[in-house]
């Protein structure tokens, strides 16, 4: 995250993707290395427009996530997960009442008498 900070995002990216690969090797077997490590990597590419990169790791995070919730009782990272799950399948629809269309039709139909 520091070098992200400092503006090497490049630099910074290919050391979250070491520190996902690290996390999964810890020797504690502890999932919150995991979790805490695809959520910095999930935010920063984001941040970077990378969709391509973060619809799997999204998937990978609420399973993860889901998974520790089974175990632990609630987990804060269930709910994070959702919501960047709700991030990247975000659809902005826009919606202008033209002359001779109805406000109940449909956007499709709206969008079709423009």
């Amino acid at each position: 995250m520091a070098a992200i900070d400092a503006g090497r995002h490049e630099e910074g990216l290919a050391l979250l993707r070491n520190a996902l690969v690290a996390a999964e090797l810890n020797e504690l077997d502890d999932p919150e290395l995991e979790l805490s490590a695809l959520d910095a990597l999930i935010q920063t590419l984001f941040r970077t427009n990378s969709i391509d990169e973060v619809e799997p790791l999204v998937l990978r995070y609420r399973e993860a996530a889901k998974a520790e919730s089974a175990k632990e009782g609630f987990c804060f990272a269930e709910l994070h997960s959702l919501l960047c799950s709700a991030r990247l399948h975000e659809v902005l629809c826009f919606w202008t009442p033209r002359l001779g269309t109805s406000s109940t039709s449909s956007v499709v139909a709206s969008s079709m008498a423009i």
